[in-house]
């Protein structure tokens, strides 16, 4: 249980005595949830009732001893902020959903709605966002090094949008990344080999030879992408 883990528990203990009957809830979200190991890169969510930046600073020497254990800052919000979200950041609030653990608190999770039209207007949105980056990075003309470089953080967006698009098609998503890959081939989405293979370089069990050929079909790979969630409307 995460429960048992030290630093978390002080984080909340520290939380609970700043913040009193106003700590409405704290989560876990994102890979860490419900896999036992949440000793380092925990995604947290704090949400906090009448939440102000005063509240912010009191916790902030405690965020900090959090951050030094290598997890990332913590996600603050307010209570109202929380549940008047959710048509905002429909992709990250169904990743919640789906994925999470509650620590402290009230479960202020499952009330929340996600509506497939929200869900398809973000998920276009962020793709075309990725298409147009990269289409300015790779205008650059990039070297061997840089180009292997873009595609890392770039395999995290893209899962996003494949993880959201089975979601709207109500496929159950699952975790593995390679996984994902096979069931986004099967709906019909184009270029799933270039992106298995850039995962499978991100995972070190391949190399890329030819990376510049690599950068261009993916390239294509993110603009059938884009195409593929603007379809998604009609």
């Amino acid at each position: 249980m995460f429960y048992q883990n030290k630093n978390l528990n002080e984080l909340v203990d520290n939380l609970k005595k700043e913040l009193d009957t106003r700590l409405k809830s704290v989560f876990i979200y994102g890979s860490k949830a419900n896999s036992g190991t949440a000793d380092s890169d925990t995604d947290l969510m704090i949400i906090v009732k009448n939440l102000s930046a005063e509240d912010i600073s009191i916790c902030s020497n405690y965020i900090k001893a959090w951050v030094k254990k290598k997890n990332p800052v913590p996600v603050f919000m307010g209570e109202e902020e929380w549940f008047a979200s959710c048509d905002v950041y429909p992709m990250e609030y169904a990743d919640i959903k789906a994925n999470h653990e509650i620590v402290y608190g009230e479960n202020l999770i499952s009330g929340i709605e996600v509506k497939s039209s929200d869900l398809r207007l973000q998920c276009e949105h962020t793709a075309k966002n990725i298409l147009m980056r990269y289409r300015k990075f790779y205008a650059l003309n990039p070297g061997r090094r840089e180009l292997e470089q873009s595609f890392i953080p770039a395999i995290k967006d893209v899962t996003a949008v494949l993880k959201t698009i089975l979601r709207i098609k109500q496929t159950d998503v699952p975790r593995d990344v390679e996984d994902i890959i096979k069931l986004s081939e099967k709906i019909g989405i184009e270029g799933t080999d270039i992106f298995g293979k850039l995962v499978s370089f991100k995972l070190k069990k391949c190399k890329i030879e030819d990376v510049d050929n690599a950068a261009k079909n993916f390239l294509n790979m993110l603009d059938k992408l884009l195409k593929y969630t603007n379809d998604m409307e009609n």
